[in-house]
């Protein structure tokens, strides 16, 4: 008790404010800190210190915000490239298929060339492109039809 006391006393506390104002007088000697008796810091090298430390704490703080958003940017590209492999992989599956039904139909077809082919309900898709394709031949050849009609009769009418 009595040591608080004496603390808390202005006789006490009187040579530690003369020490500190003698401390920042002085500064710094030979490039390193000015220390009290006690051997303390400099209150303002203190607020320097904590000063540059905050500074990179919010620099690095600015740092962890970019880097999160580019992890984010990167993830959603990666995520993407995924989907498009995925899409890659299931069209050369398709496509390897569709050539091995397509061998196996051919081999069937030159093994039996007398057989008849039929159709099911499930061609009927294709069965109407083709005849799509077939109409639009038909068309196109009447049409060179008539031009060469005119052509003649015109010829045959000089």
């Amino acid at each position: 008790m009595q040591a608080r006391k004496e603390l808390q006393s202005p006789q006490a506390t009187q040579p530690s404010i003369q020490a500190w104002r003698s401390l920042r007088e002085k500064g710094p000697v030979n490039g390193k800190v000015a220390r009290n008796k006690k051997g303390n810091l400099h209150l303002h090298q203190i607020n320097s210190t904590i000063n540059q430390k905050r500074t990179r704490l919010v620099e690095a703080n600015n740092e962890l915000i970019k880097g999160k958003t580019k992890l984010r940017n990167l993830q959603k590209d990666h995520d993407e490239m995924e989907q498009r492999l995925k899409a890659l992989r299931d069209g050369s599956s398709l496509l390897t298929n569709l050539q091995e039904l397509n061998t196996k139909y051919m081999k069937h077809r030159t093994a039996h060339p007398d057989e008849v082919e039929t159709y099911g309900p499930t061609c009927m898709l294709a069965m109407l492109m083709e005849a799509r394709c077939i109409m639009g031949t038909e068309h196109q050849l009447k049409t060179v039809n008539d031009h060469l009609q005119q052509v003649f009769d015109e010829t045959e009418n000089e």
